[in-house]
């Protein structure tokens, strides 16, 4: 994986682009609110806007539970081949807009075991109405 740039603007954020399999992708890596909002405008503009059927890929890593309080650390939002991966724990806030993105009942929010997810994350006062299980849809290929 390449490092695009370094944000000057926004420090503490990166953005990363890699080719897998004749496949492009670029993944912002942040702390900061003002580069999730960048990320969220760029792909309702490009992407989400354009169509009828707006998904958008989702799941957390969590905090040590062994360290006490267990919460969501890493959010990671994909959608075509864009990546945001905002370390939401040692964020500077969490943007209203981000918030927002996450409540729109219009995008459906798909991940494993995301009922986790949609729970850990309303320690940040984070609604998700339409997150989706995708092991509650989709049946094992592995007997």
């Amino acid at each position: 994986m390449v490092k695009l740039v370094r944000a000057l603007d926004f420090p503490r954020s990166e953005v990363y682009y890699d080719i897998m399999e004749k496949m492009n992708f670029k993944v912002a890596y942040t702390l900061r609110a003002k580069r999730v909002e960048r990320w969220i405008r760029t792909v309702k503009r490009d992407f989400l806007d354009a169509t009828e059927i707006k998904v958008v890929g989702l799941d957390c890593n969590f905090a040590d539970p062994r360290k006490g309080n267990q919460r969501a650390a890493v959010l990671q939002l994909s959608v075509v081949q864009y990546t945001l991966v905002f370390h939401i724990v040692h964020a500077d806030e969490v943007p209203e807009l981000l918030i927002d993105f996450l409540a729109d009942k219009n995008i459906r929010f798909c991940g494993a075991v995301v009922h986790n997810d949609v729970y850990m994350l309303q320690t940040y006062e984070i609604i998700i109405p339409s997150a989706i299980n995708l092991q509650q849809i989709l049946q094992n290929p592995v007997p």
